[in-house]
């Protein structure tokens, strides 16, 4: 069995199902060498575009077919035959979730058929032909009696929905890990009120301390969240929300993709059950950060090419009619801003992150401070930070705020050889850095280094977050050169960030590029 498309390559995925041709039988005989193969089509809808075929290694006349559907519908589509290809069934009737017991995805739901789309995965068990799991841009689904029926694999049973029933909206649920998409914060409004904050599938709420998740929220539409805080002296939850995904990974880097992207800030005086615009800024919004001293004074790090950078307000207690001001840019930014931190005695200091432009990256990152709110910068960066640099973090420990650390990726063409990826240290505000962490470190080759978290008990106590190695932790962290191990305990090779709970200090809990939120516990 073969499906015929109108452009095939090596590494082509189910997304190129668009190019369906035909589905095709060889039925292979010693006594009939010369056998050729046939076109076999009956039953297969014309909106239909298989991509995948399978079949169990011990019958070769049931076979399924995986792909999508066309206009004007969308959603994953699943074929099967039981007589070698002559008739065709659709197995997977996403109308009325007619077979199919969903999870947070299906008609109905929070996130409609459209949103996982596709097939991406098809695979029919050796040795049994009514064993069955598909995957898609967000969902699992498997069958263990030939199609008959279908449930979701990718929430825990709990949250399952009676098949032929509408999938509820503002439900939660709890997870088991196979997120498909990335997990960038999460902030604690109080113990039992979370915000998680996601690509894709715009952001997460918990009402129960972190043990269900879900969509029970309303006002904010956009693709994600990148960042959320509760402000010290108002008590409301804001948020960064954009248009894009995955910004500043290697792919969301370039000028002419962020610029055509939304975003705005969001705020919630109820712990996040409803959301409003406190500024639509028409592009997406990374960080947020308050001034302690002056609580109706809000920053955010905006990206655009022209208008991107540092936005300041002075009047927060106006919500969505605030005034916000663009602050002049860092020397050689070029609008890509990450982080921003407001020091105690009023100095704000920030991260550019990478931009891409031509065959490599142009020399507009690393980290910036300000002393005069604003008005002017100075450049601190090491040279191996100009290129990448992802997230810096102040040492909570240091009362002067000297102690900084820069998390770096890796950049490449043209002139930036200069460029070293890994961990850095300044004990004097960025005026000198040293590397405590590079390529020897990782077995990737490249310790491309996304955040690092500080134990807020213990000085010496951190863990780092890597796009290849997986979680680091070390024990002697303000040494000249600190020792760092993986952590492999944790599951995943790229985590984001490393969070401790504020409520229970034994709690540490890490974001990850795709495979959700993980808990785990340490000795306190």
């Amino acid at each position: 069995m073969c499906v015929t498309g109108k452009s095939i390559w090596q590494g082509a995925t189910g997304a190129e199902r668009n190019g369906f041709k035909g589905v095709y039988v060889l039925e292979c005989d010693a006594a009939a060498p010369r056998a050729e193969w046939k076109r076999k089509m009956n039953g297969i809808p014309a909106t239909c575009q298989p991509f995948f075929a399978c079949m169990a290694a011990n019958d070769a006349d049931t076979i399924y077919l995986g792909g999508g559907q066309g206009y004007p519908k969308s959603g994953p589509s699943v074929l099967k035959t039981s007589d070698g290809g002559e008739t065709w069934t659709n197995v997977f009737e996403t109308d009325g979730n007619k077979n199919i017991a969903t999870g947070w995805a299906g008609e109905g739901g929070d996130f409609r058929w459209s949103w996982p789309e596709y097939v991406l995965g098809l695979d029919v068990s050796p040795v049994d032909r009514n064993r069955v799991v598909i995957t898609d841009l967000g969902c699992i689904h498997l069958t263990t009696d030939g199609g008959k029926t279908w449930r979701q694999i990718y929430n825990t049973p709990a949250g399952e929905r009676t098949p032929g029933r509408p999938t509820p909206r503002g439900d939660v649920y709890v997870s088991r890990g196979m997120e498909p998409t990335a997990a960038w914060y999460v902030a604690w409004l109080d113990e039992k009120n979370l915000i998680g904050c996601y690509s894709d599938i715009r952001g997460v709420r918990s009402t129960d301390g972190g043990k269900h998740w879900g969509w029970n929220y309303s006002g904010h539409q956009l693709n994600a969240l990148y960042h959320a805080i509760q402000h010290p002296s108002n008590g409301r939850a804001y948020a960064a929300a954009s248009g894009l995904h995955d910004m500043y990974m290697s792919m969301f880097l370039a000028d002419n993709t962020i610029d055509k992207a939304k975003g705005l800030a969001v705020y919630s005086t109820d712990a996040g059950a409803n959301w409003k615009a406190l500024h639509d800024f028409g592009s997406p919004v990374l960080w947020l950060a308050p001034d302690p001293k002056q609580p109706n004074r809000l920053y955010a790090s905006v990206a655009h090419s022209k208008n991107g950078g540092i936005w300041r307000t002075d009047d927060l207690d106006k919500d969505g009619a605030s005034t916000w001001t663009r602050l002049s840019a860092p020397p050689r930014t070029e609008g890509h801003p990450l982080n921003i931190h407001v020091l105690h005695d009023g100095t704000l200091a920030c991260s550019f992150s990478g931009r891409r432009a031509g065959k490599g990256f142009t020399p507009s990152s690393g980290f910036f401070i300000s002393d005069d709110a604003g008005k002017t910068w100075e450049d601190r960066s090491d040279p191996g930070m100009r290129y990448w640099t992802k997230d810096v973090v102040p040492d909570p420990h240091d009362r002067k705020q000297n102690i900084w650390y820069a998390c770096v990726f890796h950049a490449w063409g043209p002139g930036t050889s200069d460029g070293k990826s890994g961990l850095y240290r300044t004990r004097d505000r960025g005026k000198t850095w040293a590397l405590l962490a590079g390529k020897e470190l990782a077995p990737s080759g490249l310790l491309n280094v996304n955040s690092l978290t500080i134990d807020p008990s213990n000085p010496n106590e951190a863990y780092l977050t890597t796009e290849y190695d997986g979680l680091w932790w070390t024990g002697n962290l303000r040494d000249a050169k600190p020792t760092f191990v993986p952590v492999t305990s944790y599951p995943f090779r790229h985590p984001t960030r490393v969070f401790f709970n504020p409520y229970q200090k034994s709690e540490v809990w890490v974001t990850s590029f795709g495979n959700g939120i993980h808990v785990g516990t340490v000795d306190k």
